[in-house]
């Protein structure tokens, strides 16, 4: 016949199958969630349960232990990861360690399953010597169903679309000592004001590390092209920086977009103020006559950072500027930095 219809009634369908459709529908390989690793004694880490996908095949892990050999002398990088190799049919996938001087990078293969080729990810690293492992950091890729891009904003701090936990609190350095406990799905707000994804737990005083336990935070842009024909820029007042003096008890604009069209609008509005030895409110609002009634406020304790969000849905029906404001009484001036964007819906 020389074409046949695999999804159809009485075909079979294989795996490879499957995973040629998954893999195309995904377009990533990493964990779903779980798989963080954690060192169990001086020769052993363990790895938590967990799901994820390598090339649209499915794997599960078990929660299990894994030996790491110590060294005779000195110390060495060394590295935990997953193995595929679809031309092993007695063991197509398995936990790998690699200790070296110099690790070897993972095997990625083209077309692996048209070739039954071996593809891997990290899953941690860590250095280990010649009693004990040190220095873990949780590297593995997670697998993002919400499609993220960047935003080309004018403040070049990029703004996380989830909704962002663990806001309210000290800001961390990355690179730096976690401050709390973080959890796979929480957000953290670094000390520059940007937004990062835990995607690998961190218990309070462990390193916070780029692309090892955080990434940097995306936005909702892909996520609303089907619905939005037009996504503004993150606007800001006068500076690059986006960053302005806030007088104690007194509303301050802090973004502004102007010449809205008639049409229905999403907006939002970003706001962060610094730590500060004082008391007082913090709040934000759209300062548009149709908006003097919409606003958020907290009272956040002494030495704590603080961010705030505020959404709202806007029929214009004739052109109209939006303005963003900022209110705080704490009894000194503060610099606070905000964002403010706006999406026009077809």
């Amino acid at each position: 016949m020389g074409i046949k219809l695999v999804t159809f009634a009485a075909q079979t369908v294989t795996p490879q199958d499957d995973a040629l459709i998954y893999e195309t529908a995904l377009q990533e390989s990493g964990m779903i969630y779980g798989g963080v690793v954690t060192i169990k004694n001086a020769n052993v880490l363990h790895v938590d349960a967990g799901h994820g996908a390598l090339c649209g095949r499915k794997f599960t892990i078990e929660a299990t232990d894994v030996p790491v050999p110590l060294t005779a002398s000195g110390s060495l990088q060394g590295r935990i990861y997953i193995h595929m190799d679809l031309s092993d049919t007695g063991e197509p996938i398995s936990f790998q360690v690699e200790t070296a001087s110099s690790l070897t990078p993972v095997i990625q293969q083209a077309d692996v399953n048209i070739n039954s080729g071996i593809y891997e990810i990290n899953l941690a690293t860590f250095i280990v010597d010649t009693s004990t492992i040190s220095n873990l950091v949780n590297v593995a890729p997670f697998i993002d169903i919400e499609p993220d891009a960047e935003f080309n904003a004018q403040s070049n701090n990029p703004v996380q679309n989830k909704v962002i936990t663990k806001a309210v609190g000290v800001p961390e350095t990355i690179g730096g000592l976690a401050s709390q406990e973080y959890n796979i799905g929480d957000r953290l707000i670094s000390s520059d004001g940007q937004f990062y994804d835990v995607i690998a737990h961190i218990s309070p005083n462990a390193t916070i590390v780029l692309n090892g336990n955080v990434t940097l935070g995306g936005n909702i842009v892909d996520l609303i092209n089907s619905l939005s024909s037009q996504i503004s820029n993150l606007a800001k007042v006068n500076s690059s920086t986006g960053s302005e003096n806030v007088t104690s008890t007194v509303w301050t604009q802090v973004a502004r977009i102007n010449g809205l069209t008639p049409g229905v609008y999403i907006i939002n509005g970003f706001m962060t103020f610094p730590a500060v030895n004082a008391g007082g409110s913090r709040s934000c609002r759209f300062a548009n006559s149709n908006y003097s009634s919409i606003y958020v406020q907290q009272s956040p304790p002494a030495n704590t950072y603080l961010t705030e969000n505020l959404t709202d849905i806007r029929v214009v029906t004739s052109t109209e500027d939006i303005v963003f404001q900022a209110f705080q009484d704490c009894g000194m001036t503060l610099n606070c930095s905000a964002w403010l964007q706006i999406i026009k819906l077809k």
